[in-house]
């Protein structure tokens, strides 16, 4: 029997929008010191390729406390973080690259998680736009609430699209306690999950899905996390012939829940969203 919490998850990650409107310490600005480092820190790794680049070669030591924020923010406080004034103007592609890696790896390790193996990847219609096959990364366009695949996703704007389409961010934790809250015999099938699909990308040994059912939420030592991907959970299904009908309807309820607790913001050149895909 599936074991899930008897209480809504009073973490900070459990935000609706209004918590974010009203307190905004997720929202960080970089400062011109900050900046400088940055592309001082440039200047140092040249033509390295990202691979090359780390803590040790891209020092910044005036960033410190701005990289402490956004990791608190990302491990214990809201799930989700929004940096501005990330260096833009003047700079080649490359150096974005390169300055975008280097803050970044002083975040986490920089993981691919494409079969093109880039660790980098766009979303724009240009030359850049990924070649995925199946999958839909890079596509331009209103993407559906999901989760990506690393513990945490970063996304930089460069440049917007004329009508300056905003993000979107749901909690998580908030939508397993308005489960909990509206129908709650419909949280066991949730823990229980669904397999995900391999999109095409697995290797000749492996199997076409996950062989095993990927908790949407999910517990270990009282902390609660979540992983959705309707996507690849309806790709998977649909080699073993399709959702059931109860099932798709939890999935719809799951969609309807995240769109109503969605928080929507600006995203404008020069920023950077941050999203812990555990909660967010």
């Amino acid at each position: 029997m599936t074991v899930t919490p008897n209480h809504p998850i009073p973490e900070p990650a459990a935000w609706t929008a209004t918590d974010l409107e009203q307190d905004r310490r997720w929202e960080i600005s970089l400062a011109a010191e900050e900046v400088s480092d940055l592309l001082s820190a440039c200047a140092q790794v040249n033509d390295l390729p990202l691979t090359h680049i780390t803590t040790t070669n891209f020092p910044l030591p005036h960033c410190r406390r701005t990289i402490a924020r956004i990791r608190e923010e990302l491990r214990s406080g809201r799930g989700m973080a929004l940096l501005h004034g990330f260096p833009l103007e003047g700079q080649e592609l490359a150096d974005v690259e390169r300055i975008y890696w280097g803050f970044c790896s002083h975040l986490g390790i920089g993981l691919t998680q494409n079969s093109d193996s880039t660790l980098i990847h766009y979303v724009t219609e240009g030359h850049l736009r990924p070649n995925q096959g199946t999958r839909g990364v890079g596509n331009p366009g209103k993407v559906s609430l999901h989760v990506d695949l690393a513990d945490v996703v970063s996304l930089l704007c460069v440049r917007q699209p004329d009508d300056s389409p905003p993000s979107r961010l749901a909690s998580s934790l908030t939508i397993h306690n308005l489960v909990r809250e509206r129908a709650p015999h419909l949280l066991p099938r949730l823990y229980e999950g669904f397999a995900w699909d391999r999109q095409n990308e697995h290797d000749p040994s492996e199997t076409p899905t996950s062989g095993y059912r990927v908790p949407v939420f999910s517990v270990a030592d009282g902390v609660v996390s979540g992983r959705y991907n309707r996507s690849w959970m309806a790709k998977a299904a649909d080699r073993a012939g399709g959702f059931s009908q109860e099932e798709k309807e939890l999935l719809d309820l799951f969609d309807e829940l995240a769109a109503e607790c969605m928080f929507e913001f600006p995203f404008n050149p020069g920023d950077i969203q941050f999203a812990n895909n555990y909660t967010t």
